[in-house]
């Protein structure tokens, strides 16, 4: 099995418990190219995708992640002069936030382009939270980017891997707190080192949070409900091809 990953930094995983690397664990003979990369929007996912499909297209599944800087990064003009500083960037590197309709419009082009050049399963994921308070703002707008990637993995034939249901679960069950990449310092650099060297669940317990270290990221918890979900996804693929390993 083959399997091709690429979203953010959620799937990238430098800045959060990797849940592929969990993946790998339990299935050694898999073979997983994770080309994420942390800060992008789908408008520079979908390009790249392309790309990468058209230089290397030997694949079974790819799941694509995306939602997260489209929520986030309109947030970072509204805050302290270095997270303008990086929301400037991130569109200057053309990561540009998409609204709803223009991101419904091309999560539904990039998947016709798959679907319509390669003999490849595509596997939608929601996202779990952007903010542990699920009455935060950005979970509103969160609640509305999880319905578009259900719509279309639904419309489409694409496989969803519902990661917003157990997220929703598990953070209903006790007192949130609304913390959510509140510290710049922190966000682009700190949390990255200490998640590199094994830290990332004592940053959530600092921080009296759940299922990630900042709102946003993931801890083992929330790497946990990812790693189910996507390997089911996987794995379905895998049962619908008829291929085995």
């Amino acid at each position: 099995m083959k399997v091709l990953f690429i979203g953010d930094s959620i799937t990238r995983g430098t800045q959060s418990v990797d849940w592929i690397k969990m993946i790998e664990k339990d299935h050694p003979y898999w073979t997983m190219d994770n080309v994420a990369a942390n800060g992008e929007t789908l408008t520079k996912l979908s390009e790249r995708l392309k790309t990468h499909l058209q230089q290397n297209s030997d694949y079974h599944a790819v799941v694509l992640q995306t939602i997260t800087n489209d929520i986030l990064l309109p947030t970072f003009k509204h805050r302290g002069f270095w997270f303008r500083q990086a929301y400037r960037y991130q569109i200057k590197s053309g990561n540009v936030p998409a609204a709803p309709p223009v991101f419904e419009a091309l999560l539904r082009q990039t998947v016709d382009y798959v679907q319509k050049h390669y003999n490849i399963q595509l596997i939608l994921t929601t996202l779990g939270c952007i903010n542990e308070n699920l009455l935060a703002e950005t979970n509103a707008k969160l609640f509305s980017y999880n319905s578009i990637v259900k719509k279309v993995a639904k419309e489409m034939n694409c496989i969803l891997a519902d990661v917003s249901e157990d997220f929703q679960y598990h953070l209903n069950k006790g007192q949130t707190q609304d913390y959510c990449a509140d510290d710049f310092a922190n966000t682009a650099f700190l949390d990255l080192i200490s998640c590199n060297i094994g830290m990332a669940d004592k940053l959530s317990q600092k921080r009296k949070l759940h299922l990630t270290i900042d709102g946003v990221h993931l801890n083992s918890k929330g790497a946990q409900i990812f790693k189910e979900k996507i390997e089911t996804a996987v794995l379905l693929t895998k049962e619908k091809s008829l291929l085995f390993i």
